[in-house]
């Protein structure tokens, strides 16, 4: 009695299959038709398809014990009894299957002939009523068949690029979420360092199933785009804005536009045109910044009239040694009150803006102004950094627009008598009068007493 051997394809995490009425177990053993070599007078050997017993009756399927083991020695410590709690690993698992025939019982007449040779020897086939399959490849002398299991995995690459210059290195999270569960299967972290701007981390042997990344937006960044990359051979559901930018990559199935899920797997065999192995996204990743437009005015209840030739410098606050540093794109800010925005892509931070030249004929600020940009958003803030509301008396910031406003007002110089009025001769020839007028009186006095002497 012979059993075979037979290769399958499956996709990882696909159930192995083992039904002994269905047609992979049969191309082992099949129980309804059992098959063997019976050595003939000649000595040759002859295929048969066995359709009585030993006993003289016809098979019983009932009579045959299929038995699967991890390891070819086939001992009772490998065997599998729980076809669920199986799972081959990717690339190849291999199983061995052990058939025996329990209802051999005693030979007829006719069986004891067919298994007589001509030395007048008789052939048993088994011991104890039982006879148990020989490999039907080999030498015939390995009693099991080989039941090998290939498995295809598949594998998601994900791609994060960074717009702008950075230093140091940054570190960008992603979740991966695996047949719509609420918790992700993989955190995937990804670090990017300054001078590639570039950082890939590839999952592999993943089971087959639908998985979603989905990127977990850092502080201080927005996505600017996220794109499947064409080498991507499974079903795809591109991200978006609408969908958050989320990417979805279906393992095991065919990159295709039907309605309908293909399987790559197509009754056990698997073609590597069909794909169905490999998910590629690249997500890219800009700084949120900030613009902020300066206005000038003067310090004028009635009316306001805009002031030109006012300048500031910008500093912005090292979050590490905590001093205030020139940012070297603007330390000679001039305010144009026109359309131009004054200050742009503005990163996070601390920033100081102090007037180094006010308007002709008014006052420069007797103080910084220090505001916050956070996220793209910019609050007026104290030297400490905690928020003051909208403002000042002279400074006003104003949200309401898409560019936010920072109105500021400069005082204007009072007129004082020495700046140009005249009143202040009058003062001065007054005074020069009566001290010449006291001078002449002092010395009449004096002449007087050297007289009177």
């Amino acid at each position: 009695m012979l059993v075979n051997n037979k290769e399958v394809k499956i996709f990882y995490g696909d159930t192995v299959p083992t039904d002994e009425d269905g047609d992979i177990v049969k191309a082992l053993f099949d129980k309804a038709h059992p098959k063997g070599n019976v050595t003939q007078l000649d000595g040759t050997s002859k295929p048969v398809k066995y359709t009585m017993g030993a006993n003289g009756e016809a098979i019983n399927q009932q009579d045959f014990t299929l038995e699967w083991f991890r390891d070819s020695k086939c001992e009772e410590k490998d065997k599998i009894t729980d076809w669920t709690q199986e799972k081959p690993t990717p690339d190849s698992t291999t199983y061995y299957l052990k058939v025996t025939y329990n209802a051999l019982g005693n030979a007829t007449k006719q069986s004891n002939t067919n298994t007589t040779t001509e030395d007048g020897k008789l052939h048993v086939a088994g011991e104890g009523g039982k006879v148990t399959a020989h490999n039907s490849v080999d030498d015939q002398t390995r009693p099991y068949g080989v039941y090998t299991v290939k498995v295809i995995a598949g594998q998601i690459q994900i791609t994060k690029k960074v717009v702008d210059d950075f230093s140091g290195e940054k570190t960008f999270t992603f979740n991966v979420i695996k047949d719509g569960n609420n918790e992700p299967i993989k955190v995937v972290q990804i670090k990017v360092d300054a001078s590639s701007k570039e950082g890939t981390e590839t999952l592999t042997d993943l089971e087959r199933g639908t998985y979603s990344i989905t990127e977990v937006i850092p502080e201080g960044y927005k996505i600017d785009g996220a794109e499947v990359d064409e080498s991507t051979n499974c079903k795809t559901v591109a991200p978006n804005e609408e969908n958050s930018y989320t990417t979805t990559f279906k393992l095991g199935y065919e990159k295709d536009n039907n309605a309908h899920d293909t399987d790559v797997i197509k009754n056990y065999t698997y073609t590597a045109a069909d794909g169905g192995t490999l998910g590629k996204v690249e997500y890219t990743n800009s700084e949120i910044k900030a613009n902020l437009d300066l206005k000038k005015i003067a310090d004028n209840q009635n009316k306001t009239t805009e002031l030109e030739g006012a300048k500031f410098k910008l500093q912005k606050k090292n979050t590490t040694t905590g001093k205030w540093e020139d940012e070297t794109s603007y330390v000679d800010i001039e305010v144009d009150n026109g359309t131009k925005v004054e200050l742009n892509n503005l990163r996070n931070g601390d920033y100081s803006l102090t007037e180094t030249k006010a308007p002709d004929g008014y006052s420069k600020l007797g103080s910084s102004i220090y505001f916050k940009v956070e996220n793209g958003t910019v609050t007026l803030t104290g030297e400490n950094g905690k928020p003051l509301g909208e403002g000042f008396e002279l400074w006003q910031l104003d949200t309401r627009s898409t560019t936010p406003v920072l109105t500021i007002k400069n005082q204007k110089l009072y007129s004082l008598p020495e700046s140009g009025g005249s009143g202040i001769y009058w003062y001065m020839i007054g005074g020069m009068v009566l001290m010449s007028t006291a001078a002449w009186i002092l010395y009449k006095n004096k002449c007087r007493e050297v007289l009177g002497k």
